[in-house]
């Protein structure tokens, strides 16, 4: 054999925490500092009011109602399966000041009551103390809920008055979106004490929390080098001749994970470079033609909610030829790893009215003039955004267009105006 081109077979493992923090990618999986593999995330949210919910900048739009009287809330929530260890039913109300009047929980007709908070959570000071909106839990029966509708009321005990629960108002649901969804129907109202019931104008801000897995999850790895050069300052060529893929899981009775993987002959995913995904077996030779570079991505599924395969490792063994092109020295390099986060951002087309708009009357190609990368532009618009004086009109929240907020001041000379800031913090979020 030519010892130019030596045959050589390279070992890597990847043990669970590596996978986890370097992922390109991760959906619905968790692994916790201490843990030894990682799992289906645990914990699942039954909600229809998401879209919507918030406060608006409709001035005609109210997100809270009073529940008391003779009125009477409900939402309906669909579940498909309801295995759970523990359910709660989480809602954001405002309690009234010095509140008197017990929360009636109604779901699928077994009761619950919680009291106003100086009662129920007397050393909650977030409860007691603070005036504004907050999520609220109360824990109920797993054996109350059941599959497909359940429905969940609130009303107050004997009428009185104490509570506002929140409504994300339909209006509201699709703002931001190029195409408009269909709106669920899943809250009504009664003014009668439930002899009656209208659809509300929206839908409340009331969902049930399920401690389980979810059912299925996957990771993305990273990219990495079959011949273990990533870190080296020079990397010699090599073909790659065989794959061999292992991994170390724990398995639950009613779940499993399935790997796939593909190679390319650049370490930057293209698809003119990249191979399509193939499923890979466990200790399974896979020959070539093969790329220097490997991706794999692991799919995990279970049919038992109360548990979760677990990954500890994944390992694959290359057969390559490597190639020498004689002696060299280092003098010198600069290969930082490349970090990006594993969120996929999306971000507003610059080129919308508003956004121009802002551009113009802010004059933010001035801010950003003489920058040398884009770095430094970011950091210069940043430091913009942090000293613009806003619009006291709008101290409560944010519009979806920022030029209804930023408050264009100008000096003698027709200079924007800019806050000045002593301590840390601004005058508004």
């Amino acid at each position: 054999m030519d010892p130019k081109n030596d045959l050589v077979t390279k070992s890597t493992k990847i043990d669970a925490e590596q996978l986890y923090r370097e992922a390109e990618s991760i959906s619905t999986l968790w692994m916790a500092n201490d843990d030894d593999g990682i799992c289906l995330f645990r914990g699942e949210v039954i909600e229809s009011d998401s879209p919507g919910s918030g406060r608006s900048d409709n001035p005609e739009i109210k997100p809270f109602i009073r529940v008391d009287g003779q009125i009477e809330i409900r939402k309906t929530l669909y579940i498909e399966d309801s295995t759970c260890e523990a359910a709660e039913i989480g809602f954001i109300a405002i309690e009234d000041k010095d509140n008197l009047a017990t929360l009636r929980l109604q779901i699928n007709d077994v009761e619950i009551f919680r009291p106003p908070s100086h009662i129920s959570e007397p050393e909650s000071l977030q409860y007691t103390k603070l005036a504004w909106s907050r999520w609220y839990y109360v824990n109920i029966p797993r054996e109350t809920l059941r599959l497909g509708q359940n429905d969940i009321c609130f009303s107050s005990v004997d009428g009185k008055v104490g509570w506002q629960l929140m409504v994300a108002d339909y209006r509201e649901f699709n703002k931001g979106k190029d195409e408009e969804d269909s709106l669920p129907t899943d809250s009504h109202f009664s003014v009668d004490s439930g002899k009656s019931w209208n659809r509300e104008r929206g839908e409340y801000v009331i969902r049930c929390l399920l401690d389980r897995h979810l059912p299925a999850g996957q990771l993305l790895s990273r990219v990495f080098d079959c011949t273990d050069q990533q870190n080296d300052p020079v990397r010699t060529e090599a073909n790659i001749e065989s794959l061999i893929f292992d991994w170390n899981i724990c398995e639950s009775a009613g779940g499993d994970i399935d790997f796939y993987f593909r190679t390319g002959s650049t370490e930057i995913l293209r698809d003119d470079t990249w191979s399509s995904w193939e499923k890979c077996g466990r200790n399974k030779l896979i020959n070539g033609p093969l790329g220097r570079y490997v991706q794999t991505r692991a799919e995990w599924k279970t049919t038992d909610l109360l548990n979760s395969p677990k990954l500890i490792s994944v390992e694959f063994k290359a057969c390559f030829c490597r190639e020498s092109h004689g002696d060299y020295r280092i003098a010198d390099y600069r290969n930082p790893q490349i970090l990006r986060s594993s969120y996929e951002m999306h971000f507003e087309n610059p080129a919308t009215p508003a956004l121009q708009k802002l551009r113009t009357e802010c004059e933010l190609d001035s801010v950003v003039v003489g920058a040398q990368t884009e770095f430094e532009m970011i950091q210069r618009l940043h430091r913009w955004a942090y000293h613009i004086p806003l619009n006291n009109e709008r101290s409560l929240h944010t519009p979806w267009d920022p030029n209804e907020w930023i408050d264009i001041r100008r000096d003698k000379d027709c200079n924007i105006l800019m806050n000045k800031y002593e301590k840390r913090r601004r005058d508004k979020m």
